[in-house]
Protein backbone atom coordinates (compact mmCIF):
# COMPACT_ATOMS: atom_id res chain seq x y z
CA UNK A 1 0.00 0.00 0.00
CA UNK A 2 0.71 3.50 -0.79
CA UNK A 3 2.24 5.86 1.84
CA UNK A 4 -1.02 7.86 -0.23
CA UNK A 5 -3.08 5.30 0.41
CA UNK A 6 -2.13 4.89 3.92
CA UNK A 7 -2.65 8.48 4.65
CA UNK A 8 -6.71 8.35 3.18
CA UNK A 9 -7.26 4.87 4.89
CA UNK A 10 -6.02 6.58 8.64
CA UNK A 11 -8.07 10.30 7.72
CA UNK A 12 -10.72 8.42 6.91
CA UNK A 13 -10.69 6.24 9.62
CA UNK A 14 -10.27 9.24 12.22
CA UNK A 15 -13.30 10.90 9.91
CA UNK A 16 -15.87 8.31 10.92
CA UNK A 17 -14.96 8.53 14.53
CA UNK A 18 -15.59 12.28 14.56
CA UNK A 19 -19.36 12.83 13.50
CA UNK A 20 -19.40 15.97 15.57
CA UNK A 21 -16.82 17.00 12.56
CA UNK A 22 -19.10 17.35 9.94
CA UNK A 23 -18.77 18.22 6.15
CA UNK A 24 -19.68 21.63 5.16
CA UNK A 25 -22.05 21.82 2.15
CA UNK A 26 -22.54 25.39 2.05
CA UNK A 27 -20.69 27.53 -0.85
CA UNK A 28 -16.88 27.24 0.71
CA UNK A 29 -15.49 30.38 -1.35
CA UNK A 30 -14.25 33.65 0.07
CA UNK A 31 -16.15 36.98 -0.93
CA UNK A 32 -14.49 39.31 -2.39
CA UNK A 33 -14.30 41.48 0.61
CA UNK A 34 -12.45 38.70 2.37
CA UNK A 35 -10.05 38.29 -0.06
CA UNK A 36 -9.33 41.70 -0.72
CA UNK A 37 -9.44 42.09 3.38
CA UNK A 38 -6.75 39.42 3.33
CA UNK A 39 -4.19 40.79 0.86
CA UNK A 40 -4.61 44.49 1.75
CA UNK A 41 -3.23 43.53 5.56
CA UNK A 42 -0.65 40.82 4.56
CA UNK A 43 0.64 43.01 1.84
CA UNK A 44 2.25 44.44 4.73
CA UNK A 45 4.89 41.22 4.56
CA UNK A 46 6.22 41.33 0.81
CA UNK A 47 6.17 45.53 1.13
CA UNK A 48 8.05 44.94 3.69
CA UNK A 49 10.42 42.16 2.57
CA UNK A 50 10.94 44.54 -0.75
CA UNK A 51 11.97 47.26 1.47
CA UNK A 52 14.60 45.21 3.16
CA UNK A 53 15.95 44.42 -0.09
CA UNK A 54 15.95 47.84 -0.80
CA UNK A 55 17.55 49.59 2.21
CA UNK A 56 20.22 47.03 2.62
CA UNK A 57 21.04 47.54 -1.38
CA UNK A 58 21.21 50.98 -1.00
CA UNK A 59 22.84 51.50 2.76
CA UNK A 60 25.31 48.81 2.03
CA UNK A 61 25.76 47.71 -1.29
CA UNK A 62 25.16 44.96 -3.64
CA UNK A 63 27.44 42.63 -2.26
CA UNK A 64 26.23 42.56 0.95
CA UNK A 65 22.64 42.26 -0.58
CA UNK A 66 24.23 39.06 -2.19
CA UNK A 67 25.40 38.28 1.64
CA UNK A 68 21.75 38.41 2.57
CA UNK A 69 19.87 36.49 -0.22
CA UNK A 70 22.28 33.63 0.61
CA UNK A 71 21.87 33.91 3.88
CA UNK A 72 18.03 33.99 3.56
CA UNK A 73 17.60 31.22 0.99
CA UNK A 74 19.52 29.15 3.16
CA UNK A 75 17.00 30.08 6.66
CA UNK A 76 13.92 28.99 4.65
CA UNK A 77 15.76 25.68 3.33
CA UNK A 78 16.06 25.09 6.75
CA UNK A 79 12.87 25.99 8.48
CA UNK A 80 11.46 24.04 5.43
CA UNK A 81 12.87 20.70 6.18
CA UNK A 82 12.51 21.43 10.19
CA UNK A 83 8.54 22.45 9.90
CA UNK A 84 7.99 19.17 7.89
CA UNK A 85 4.73 20.53 6.71
CA UNK A 86 3.10 20.06 9.80
CA UNK A 87 1.93 23.74 9.94
CA UNK A 88 -0.92 22.52 6.78
CA UNK A 89 -1.19 19.47 8.94
CA UNK A 90 -2.18 21.17 11.95
CA UNK A 91 -4.86 22.75 10.50
CA UNK A 92 -6.36 19.78 9.24
CA UNK A 93 -5.91 17.99 11.99
CA UNK A 94 -8.32 20.71 13.58
CA UNK A 95 -10.76 20.74 11.30
CA UNK A 96 -11.24 17.24 10.51
CA UNK A 97 -9.81 14.95 12.79
CA UNK A 98 -10.83 17.05 15.81
CA UNK A 99 -7.62 17.51 17.71
CA UNK A 100 -7.49 20.09 20.04
CA UNK A 101 -5.74 23.38 19.62
CA UNK A 102 -4.00 23.85 22.84
CA UNK A 103 -2.12 20.42 22.84
CA UNK A 104 -0.57 21.05 18.82
CA UNK A 105 0.60 24.37 20.31
CA UNK A 106 2.22 22.75 23.27
CA UNK A 107 3.80 19.81 21.23
CA UNK A 108 5.03 22.89 18.58
CA UNK A 109 6.57 24.49 21.24
CA UNK A 110 8.96 21.62 22.76
CA UNK A 111 9.62 20.70 18.87
CA UNK A 112 11.44 24.24 18.43
CA UNK A 113 13.91 23.83 20.79
CA UNK A 114 14.89 20.78 19.36
CA UNK A 115 14.90 22.23 16.15
CA UNK A 116 16.94 25.29 17.33
CA UNK A 117 20.01 22.64 18.51
CA UNK A 118 19.16 20.61 15.41
CA UNK A 119 19.87 23.21 12.84
CA UNK A 120 22.39 25.34 14.55
CA UNK A 121 24.92 21.55 14.36
CA UNK A 122 23.19 21.15 10.82
CA UNK A 123 24.47 24.44 9.61
CA UNK A 124 27.69 23.72 11.19
CA UNK A 125 28.67 20.94 9.34
CA UNK A 126 27.46 22.47 6.19
CA UNK A 127 30.26 25.21 6.99
CA UNK A 128 32.82 22.76 7.58
CA UNK A 129 32.93 20.86 4.83
CA UNK A 130 32.38 24.39 2.82
CA UNK A 131 28.98 23.79 1.31
CA UNK A 132 27.37 27.09 2.44
CA UNK A 133 27.58 29.76 -0.12
CA UNK A 134 27.57 32.66 2.74
CA UNK A 135 30.10 34.29 4.10
CA UNK A 136 30.65 33.00 8.12
CA UNK A 137 33.09 35.98 9.63
CA UNK A 138 32.03 34.39 13.13
CA UNK A 139 30.89 30.66 14.49
CA UNK A 140 28.37 32.13 16.07
CA UNK A 141 26.18 33.43 12.82
CA UNK A 142 25.56 29.69 12.53
CA UNK A 143 23.82 29.49 15.92
CA UNK A 144 21.93 32.31 15.24
CA UNK A 145 20.63 30.99 12.24
CA UNK A 146 19.96 28.42 14.46
CA UNK A 147 17.61 30.20 16.49
CA UNK A 148 15.96 32.07 13.38
CA UNK A 149 15.25 28.49 12.39
CA UNK A 150 13.55 27.30 15.46
CA UNK A 151 11.16 30.46 16.25
CA UNK A 152 10.72 30.18 12.13
CA UNK A 153 9.46 27.28 12.84
CA UNK A 154 7.63 27.51 16.03
CA UNK A 155 5.94 30.77 14.37
CA UNK A 156 4.42 29.01 11.38
CA UNK A 157 2.92 25.89 13.53
CA UNK A 158 1.24 28.03 15.68
CA UNK A 159 -0.12 29.91 12.61
CA UNK A 160 -1.64 26.52 11.54
CA UNK A 161 -3.48 26.26 15.15
CA UNK A 162 -4.13 29.75 14.71
CA UNK A 163 -5.64 29.30 11.10
CA UNK A 164 -8.22 26.84 12.29
CA UNK A 165 -9.50 28.82 14.99
CA UNK A 166 -9.80 32.08 12.54
CA UNK A 167 -8.68 33.16 9.01
CA UNK A 168 -9.41 36.94 9.38
CA UNK A 169 -7.56 39.94 10.18
CA UNK A 170 -5.79 38.78 13.25
CA UNK A 171 -4.23 35.36 11.27
CA UNK A 172 -3.37 37.94 8.27
CA UNK A 173 -1.60 40.16 10.65
CA UNK A 174 0.54 37.05 12.17
CA UNK A 175 1.32 36.08 8.58
CA UNK A 176 3.35 39.70 8.55
CA UNK A 177 5.23 39.82 11.60
CA UNK A 178 8.43 37.95 10.64
CA UNK A 179 8.93 40.37 7.35
CA UNK A 180 7.63 44.00 9.53
CA UNK A 181 9.70 43.31 12.55
CA UNK A 182 13.17 42.56 10.44
CA UNK A 183 12.59 45.75 8.06
CA UNK A 184 12.33 47.68 11.47
CA UNK A 185 15.32 45.93 13.39
CA UNK A 186 17.33 46.74 9.92
CA UNK A 187 16.28 50.09 9.72
CA UNK A 188 17.14 50.50 13.56
CA UNK A 189 20.43 48.66 13.62
CA UNK A 190 21.76 51.07 10.56
CA UNK A 191 21.76 54.10 12.60
CA UNK A 192 23.31 52.59 16.24
CA UNK A 193 25.61 50.04 15.22
CA UNK A 194 28.72 49.85 12.36
CA UNK A 195 28.41 46.40 11.97
CA UNK A 196 25.86 44.29 9.52
CA UNK A 197 24.60 41.24 11.47
CA UNK A 198 22.03 40.16 8.84
CA UNK A 199 21.94 36.49 11.10
CA UNK A 200 21.03 38.05 14.39
CA UNK A 201 18.37 40.60 12.79
CA UNK A 202 16.66 37.26 11.24
CA UNK A 203 16.78 35.59 14.65
CA UNK A 204 15.20 38.42 16.97
CA UNK A 205 12.76 39.26 14.30
CA UNK A 206 11.39 35.88 14.23
CA UNK A 207 11.63 35.83 17.84
CA UNK A 208 8.92 39.05 18.21
CA UNK A 209 6.93 37.12 15.09
CA UNK A 210 6.73 34.14 17.77
CA UNK A 211 5.74 36.28 20.85
CA UNK A 212 2.69 38.21 19.13
CA UNK A 213 1.93 34.93 17.06
CA UNK A 214 1.42 33.41 20.85
CA UNK A 215 -0.40 36.33 22.23
CA UNK A 216 -2.90 36.12 19.70
CA UNK A 217 -3.06 32.38 20.11
CA UNK A 218 -3.79 32.32 23.98
CA UNK A 219 -6.43 35.22 23.50
CA UNK A 220 -8.13 33.14 20.71
CA UNK A 221 -8.00 29.60 23.05
CA UNK A 222 -9.77 32.16 25.46
CA UNK A 223 -12.35 33.50 23.18
CA UNK A 224 -13.10 29.31 21.70
CA UNK A 225 -12.65 27.02 24.82
CA UNK A 226 -11.99 23.46 23.98
CA UNK A 227 -14.31 20.68 25.73
CA UNK A 228 -12.67 18.00 26.37
CA UNK A 229 -15.21 16.03 27.18
CA UNK A 230 -15.83 15.85 23.70
CA UNK A 231 -12.35 14.99 22.21
CA UNK A 232 -11.22 12.83 25.38
CA UNK A 233 -10.30 9.75 22.24
CA UNK A 234 -7.30 12.88 21.89
CA UNK A 235 -5.55 13.25 24.77
CA UNK A 236 -2.32 11.66 23.09
CA UNK A 237 -1.99 13.51 20.00
CA UNK A 238 -2.75 11.49 16.43
CA UNK A 239 0.51 11.62 15.47
CA UNK A 240 0.52 8.74 12.72
CA UNK A 241 -2.19 10.65 10.32
CA UNK A 242 -0.39 14.12 11.51
CA UNK A 243 2.92 13.34 10.25
CA UNK A 244 1.54 11.04 7.16
CA UNK A 245 -0.21 14.31 6.26
CA UNK A 246 2.69 16.51 6.61
CA UNK A 247 5.04 14.42 4.73
CA UNK A 248 3.62 15.53 1.27
CA UNK A 249 3.42 18.93 2.08
CA UNK A 250 7.06 18.97 3.40
CA UNK A 251 7.76 17.43 0.08
CA UNK A 252 6.00 20.07 -1.81
CA UNK A 253 7.67 22.63 0.52
CA UNK A 254 11.30 21.67 -0.64
CA UNK A 255 10.64 21.46 -4.13
CA UNK A 256 9.13 25.35 -3.66
CA UNK A 257 12.13 26.20 -1.40
CA UNK A 258 14.79 24.30 -3.68
CA UNK A 259 14.20 26.71 -6.36
CA UNK A 260 15.82 29.32 -5.58
CA UNK A 261 18.65 27.00 -4.02
CA UNK A 262 19.13 25.61 -7.54
CA UNK A 263 18.74 29.19 -9.44
CA UNK A 264 21.89 30.18 -6.79
CA UNK A 265 23.85 26.81 -7.94
CA UNK A 266 23.14 27.45 -11.55
CA UNK A 267 24.47 31.25 -11.22
CA UNK A 268 27.77 29.58 -9.63
CA UNK A 269 28.28 27.15 -12.02
CA UNK A 270 27.49 30.09 -14.62
CA UNK A 271 30.59 31.91 -12.74
CA UNK A 272 28.95 34.19 -11.07
CA UNK A 273 29.91 36.13 -8.06
CA UNK A 274 28.02 37.14 -5.06
CA UNK A 275 26.84 40.43 -7.10
CA UNK A 276 25.16 38.52 -9.44
CA UNK A 277 22.98 36.59 -6.85
CA UNK A 278 22.48 40.12 -5.41
CA UNK A 279 21.07 40.99 -9.06
CA UNK A 280 19.23 37.82 -9.27
CA UNK A 281 17.57 38.35 -5.86
CA UNK A 282 15.89 41.15 -7.44
CA UNK A 283 14.28 39.09 -10.38
CA UNK A 284 13.34 36.22 -8.16
CA UNK A 285 11.79 39.67 -5.66
CA UNK A 286 9.51 40.25 -8.61
CA UNK A 287 7.79 36.63 -8.30
CA UNK A 288 7.63 36.97 -4.60
CA UNK A 289 5.30 40.00 -5.19
CA UNK A 290 3.96 38.06 -8.01
CA UNK A 291 3.17 35.19 -5.96
CA UNK A 292 2.51 36.79 -2.52
CA UNK A 293 -1.50 37.97 -2.97
CA UNK A 294 -2.11 34.16 -4.28
CA UNK A 295 0.27 32.75 -1.06
CA UNK A 296 -2.15 35.44 1.38
CA UNK A 297 -5.08 33.76 0.20
CA UNK A 298 -4.21 30.21 -0.52
CA UNK A 299 -4.48 29.15 3.28
CA UNK A 300 -7.60 30.74 3.66
CA UNK A 301 -9.05 28.68 1.00
CA UNK A 302 -7.29 25.52 2.23
CA UNK A 303 -8.71 26.24 5.66
CA UNK A 304 -12.28 26.26 4.33
CA UNK A 305 -12.18 23.99 1.59
CA UNK A 306 -10.93 21.15 4.09
CA UNK A 307 -14.23 21.33 6.18
CA UNK A 308 -16.23 21.36 2.52
CA UNK A 309 -17.98 18.92 0.06
CA UNK A 310 -14.50 17.70 -2.58
CA UNK A 311 -16.65 19.07 -5.47
CA UNK A 312 -18.11 21.77 -4.49
CA UNK A 313 -14.06 23.13 -3.68
CA UNK A 314 -13.01 22.10 -7.15
CA UNK A 315 -15.69 24.56 -8.74
CA UNK A 316 -15.00 27.11 -6.80
CA UNK A 317 -11.30 26.59 -7.75
CA UNK A 318 -12.08 26.33 -11.43
CA UNK A 319 -14.68 29.69 -10.93
CA UNK A 320 -12.07 31.64 -9.26
CA UNK A 321 -9.36 30.77 -11.57
CA UNK A 322 -11.18 31.54 -14.69
CA UNK A 323 -12.39 34.95 -13.09
CA UNK A 324 -8.45 35.68 -12.42
CA UNK A 325 -6.95 34.85 -15.47
CA UNK A 326 -9.29 37.06 -17.42
CA UNK A 327 -7.74 40.00 -15.26
CA UNK A 328 -4.50 39.55 -15.40
CA UNK A 329 -3.47 39.55 -19.10
CA UNK A 330 -3.35 43.68 -19.08
CA UNK A 331 -1.40 43.98 -16.13
CA UNK A 332 1.10 41.15 -17.08
CA UNK A 333 1.66 43.34 -20.04
CA UNK A 334 2.02 46.57 -18.43
CA UNK A 335 3.66 45.26 -15.08
CA UNK A 336 6.74 44.01 -17.33
CA UNK A 337 7.29 47.18 -19.02
CA UNK A 338 7.13 48.94 -15.64
CA UNK A 339 9.45 46.95 -13.87
CA UNK A 340 11.87 47.39 -16.65
CA UNK A 341 12.58 51.01 -16.09
CA UNK A 342 11.44 50.79 -12.08
CA UNK A 343 14.45 48.66 -11.46
CA UNK A 344 17.06 50.77 -11.84
CA UNK A 345 15.23 53.53 -10.36
CA UNK A 346 13.84 52.29 -7.24
CA UNK A 347 17.33 49.88 -6.15
CA UNK A 348 19.99 52.03 -8.10
CA UNK A 349 21.95 51.93 -11.54
CA UNK A 350 24.11 49.49 -10.49
CA UNK A 351 20.63 46.67 -10.51
CA UNK A 352 20.28 48.17 -14.25
CA UNK A 353 21.75 44.59 -15.87
CA UNK A 354 18.82 42.55 -13.59
CA UNK A 355 15.88 44.77 -15.09
CA UNK A 356 15.33 42.56 -18.37
CA UNK A 357 15.37 39.60 -16.20
CA UNK A 358 12.97 41.02 -14.04
CA UNK A 359 10.67 42.21 -16.74
CA UNK A 360 11.02 38.79 -18.31
CA UNK A 361 9.83 37.26 -14.60
CA UNK A 362 6.49 39.05 -14.55
CA UNK A 363 5.14 36.87 -17.20
CA UNK A 364 4.92 34.06 -14.75
CA UNK A 365 1.17 36.03 -13.14
CA UNK A 366 -1.13 34.21 -15.52
CA UNK A 367 0.46 30.35 -14.91
CA UNK A 368 0.95 31.07 -11.21
CA UNK A 369 -2.57 32.33 -10.97
CA UNK A 370 -3.89 28.94 -12.13
CA UNK A 371 -1.64 26.55 -10.50
CA UNK A 372 -1.46 28.37 -6.79
CA UNK A 373 -5.13 28.43 -6.50
CA UNK A 374 -5.73 24.98 -7.53
CA UNK A 375 -2.74 23.45 -5.08
CA UNK A 376 -4.75 23.78 -2.01
CA UNK A 377 -7.98 22.39 -3.69
CA UNK A 378 -5.98 19.84 -4.70
CA UNK A 379 -4.64 19.54 -1.16
CA UNK A 380 -8.13 19.92 0.73
CA UNK A 381 -9.74 16.50 -1.33
CA UNK A 382 -6.98 14.65 -0.35
CA UNK A 383 -4.80 14.30 -3.21
CA UNK A 384 -1.79 15.35 -1.41
CA UNK A 385 0.30 13.37 -3.62
CA UNK A 386 -0.32 14.88 -7.29
CA UNK A 387 0.34 18.26 -5.77
CA UNK A 388 3.80 17.02 -4.01
CA UNK A 389 4.55 15.74 -7.83
CA UNK A 390 3.43 18.68 -9.53
CA UNK A 391 6.35 21.33 -7.61
CA UNK A 392 8.99 18.47 -7.84
CA UNK A 393 8.23 18.78 -11.87
CA UNK A 394 8.23 22.03 -11.48
CA UNK A 395 12.36 22.15 -9.86
CA UNK A 396 12.98 19.27 -12.49
CA UNK A 397 11.87 21.92 -15.55
CA UNK A 398 13.65 24.91 -14.18
CA UNK A 399 17.49 23.06 -13.47
CA UNK A 400 16.91 21.34 -16.93
CA UNK A 401 15.89 24.33 -18.60
CA UNK A 402 18.06 26.33 -16.86
CA UNK A 403 21.15 24.71 -18.02
CA UNK A 404 19.73 24.44 -21.31
CA UNK A 405 19.46 27.94 -21.85
CA UNK A 406 23.14 28.45 -20.68
CA UNK A 407 24.37 26.03 -22.87
CA UNK A 408 22.99 27.85 -25.78
CA UNK A 409 24.47 30.96 -24.63
CA UNK A 410 21.57 32.89 -22.90
CA UNK A 411 22.62 35.42 -20.56
CA UNK A 412 22.24 33.31 -17.00
CA UNK A 413 19.63 36.00 -15.46
CA UNK A 414 17.55 36.08 -18.82
CA UNK A 415 18.06 32.40 -19.01
CA UNK A 416 16.68 31.72 -15.18
CA UNK A 417 13.65 33.98 -15.12
CA UNK A 418 12.48 32.03 -18.78
CA UNK A 419 13.14 29.03 -16.81
CA UNK A 420 11.05 29.75 -14.00
CA UNK A 421 8.23 31.22 -16.48
CA UNK A 422 8.32 27.52 -18.46
CA UNK A 423 7.65 26.07 -15.31
CA UNK A 424 4.81 28.00 -13.91
CA UNK A 425 3.24 26.84 -17.61
CA UNK A 426 3.56 23.30 -16.96
CA UNK A 427 2.65 23.26 -13.86
CA UNK A 428 -0.48 25.23 -14.63
CA UNK A 429 -1.51 22.74 -17.63
CA UNK A 430 -1.19 19.87 -15.31
CA UNK A 431 -3.49 21.74 -12.41
CA UNK A 432 -6.41 22.55 -14.96
CA UNK A 433 -6.86 19.37 -16.57
CA UNK A 434 -6.08 17.58 -12.94
CA UNK A 435 -9.78 19.71 -12.06
CA UNK A 436 -11.43 18.26 -15.86
CA UNK A 437 -10.44 14.38 -14.42
CA UNK A 438 -11.32 14.70 -11.00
Amino acid sequence: MTLSCRVNLELNNYHSENAEHSINRHDPGLSPSDAIAAVFLQAAGPVSSLLVVVFIARAHGVEAQGQFAALRVWLDLMMVVFAFGLSTSFTYAINRLGTPGPQLARAATSYAVIVTVLCSLLLWALHIFGLLNFTVTNIDVLFFLGVACGMGVLADLWRGVLLSKTDGPVYSVSVTLQPVFLLALCIAAAYQLSVVRLDVYLALANLLAVIVTGIFLVLQFKRHPIDYRSTGKHKSLPLKPIVNFGFHSFQQNIGITLVPLASLWLIEYQGGTQETIGLWSVAALVFQAIASPVAMIAPLLFNRWSKSDHALSVAHARSLTVTLLKWSIVPTVAGALATYYLVPSIFGADFQPAALAAAAMVFCMPPLLVSRVFAPAIFAVGQARFLTILFWVRLLIIIGTGVLFQLAGVAVLLGLSASWVLAEMVLAGLSWRWSTRL
